[in-house]
Formats: C-alpha cells, structure tokens, sequence
C-alpha cells in the first residue's frame, strides 16, 4: 500500500529520495530503490516505493500507456 502525504507541491511522476529502511510496496521481503509520487491534489500525495523490478514493471506499463494514448 502507498504512503499518503500532506500537501505537496510536486507532480505524479517525480521521485523523491527513498528513505533509508524502506521496503517495497509488493514485495515487503525487497528494500525499495524508488519512490515515485502517484495520485496528488492538494490534500497530499501517493508514493509508491518499488524495488527494481516493480520500478522497471510500472515504467513499462507507463510506456505503453503513452502508447495507446498517442
């Protein structure tokens, strides 16, 4: 499950620092290398923190995405 933030002043799709300690979302086994901010409005802000695989898999359903959208 993605943390929910405060009020944020960055879009979906930036990646702030992981902190240190953090595990994937998926894969709680699995220290998270990303953290990537989904769904944000002035309440707050998704971050989903991934380790490689689900970064790589979540960067390619974003790809295809823009994809089908074009």
């Amino acid at each position: 499950m993605a943390d929910v933030t405060g009020p944020i002043s960055t879009l979906p799709g930036a990646r702030p620092p992981v902190p240190p300690g953090t595990m994937c979302d998926d894969h709680p086994d699995r220290p998270a290398i990303a953290r990537i901010l989904g769904e944000t409005d002035s309440f707050g802000s998704e971050m989903i923190d991934c380790c490689a695989e689900c970064r790589d898999a979540l960067a390619k359903a974003c790809a295809e995405e823009i994809r089908r959208a074009a």
